[in-house]
């Protein structure tokens, strides 16, 4: 939760958060671990396509296939 923090926030500041806020803050925080360069402001325009989903899904579990997001159809 910690790493979910901004640098100017305390982490009081942070839980005091909607739930919905600190979820797009750990997506986030999950797609830039994953080298990604998109981010994820809302859950409807910024998922629809499925590729920050499948490098979410794929931090979580490397069996996630990644192959498919350099290869499409």
């Amino acid at each position: 939760m910690i790493r979910l923090k901004k640098e100017d926030e305390t982490l009081e500041d942070l839980l005091a958060l909607p739930p919905e806020e600190l979820l797009l803050r750990w997506f986030n925080y999950h797609l830039k671990n994953a080298g990604s360069k998109r981010e994820v402001h809302n859950f409807t325009k910024d998922v629809q396509d499925g590729e920050n989903y499948t490098h979410l899904l794929n931090q979580l579990d490397s069996k996630c296939d990644l192959s498919e997001l350099s290869n499409p159809d």
